[in-house]
């Protein structure tokens, strides 16, 4: 299963990386961009390959809403499954994103947990669907879920 991740810090790409490899019994391919341009060329080179993509939405170049935008307006690429990753999941922009079709929102900084389930269920879902398409509502609903899980935790912890 190939996993694009899209965000201008390398930290936080490996941080990322890291946490798609907890689930050991799913095999997974990192991909890695800073910045929606070099996301858009992978995507172009990989094509629909990729099973999922996590993004930040503050990058140079194009931004991760613009990178959202141009997925879902490709016939070829709207199916792709789409994480915003930020560090400000109440802002307008994270909001945007989810009423343009980003399947969900994680805030940094995350569990490595949520990232790690949310790839287990994909792949555990994905290899259940007669198609190779991922259906982007069952994981829009898991990314939501787990987003909703994610705060009720983190705000018990405060």
């Amino acid at each position: 299963m190939k996993v694009l991740i899209v965000d201008d810090s390398a930290m936080m790409r490996r941080l990322i990386g890291r946490a798609l490899g907890a689930p050991k019994d799913v095999d997974i391919e990192v991909l890695e961009a800073a910045d929606g341009m070099q996301a858009l060329a992978m995507i172009e080179q990989h094509g629909k390959s990729i099973a999922l993509v996590l993004c930040d939405l503050n990058m140079p170049n194009v931004n991760g809403l613009s990178l959202l935008r141009s997925l879902r307006n490709s016939p070829e690429f709207r199916h792709i499954p789409f994480i915003v990753v930020t560090a400000d999941e109440a802002n307008e922009a994270a909001d945007q994103a989810l009423r343009e079709g980003a399947a969900g929102v994680i805030g940094k900084p995350f569990r490595p947990e949520v990232i790690a389930a949310l790839v287990r269920r994909r792949s555990i879902h994905g290899r259940r669907a007669t198609s190779s398409a991922f259906r982007t509502d069952t994981i829009t609903r898991m990314a939501r879920s787990l987003s909703r899980s994610a705060r009720r935790a983190r705000d018990q912890l405060q």
